[in-house]
């Protein structure tokens, strides 16, 4: 699976259901694109469309069972990953580390209090 079908996959499992249209948002994405995506999830069985209940002309997608435990493994997968890489890191090299996280956080601290933050900039961080 692609990094782009991924993050759409995971933005519907945080969000739990969405239109079409808040997915193309969340994702930068014109809405053809967030179409095409969730017809490709759809097709494996990772999430599935329903009616919009406000407007019954609009689509909404929601993340199937198998959807939520594809991406809780792939969750766990990179977890684990990270935690081991970061293990080899040195002492200076995570203190390092720890300066840049932190100098990330104060930069989403600051969209979040101006009211700014775009949802590509937040999901870049919040991975």
């Amino acid at each position: 699976m692609s990094i782009a079908l991924y993050s759409a996959l995971a933005t519907v499992a945080a969000h739990g259901e969405l239109a079409i249209g808040e997915l193309a948002d969340a994702e930068c994405l014109p809405s053809s694109a967030a179409t095409r995506a969730t017809d490709h999830l759809e097709e494996v069985g990772l999430v599935e469309r329903r009616r919009n209940p406000i407007d019954r002309r609009g689509v909404n997608v929601a993340i199937t069972p198998e959807g939520r435990v594809f991406v809780d493994e792939q969750r766990r997968k990179g977890n684990a990953w990270l935690a081991d890489r970061l293990g080899r890191l040195g002492r200076t090299q995570r203190a390092t580390l720890a300066e840049a996280l932190d100098v990330l956080e104060a930069l989403v601290a600051d969209e979040e209090r101006t009211g700014a933050v775009a949802g590509a900039t937040r999901k870049a961080v919040t991975r």
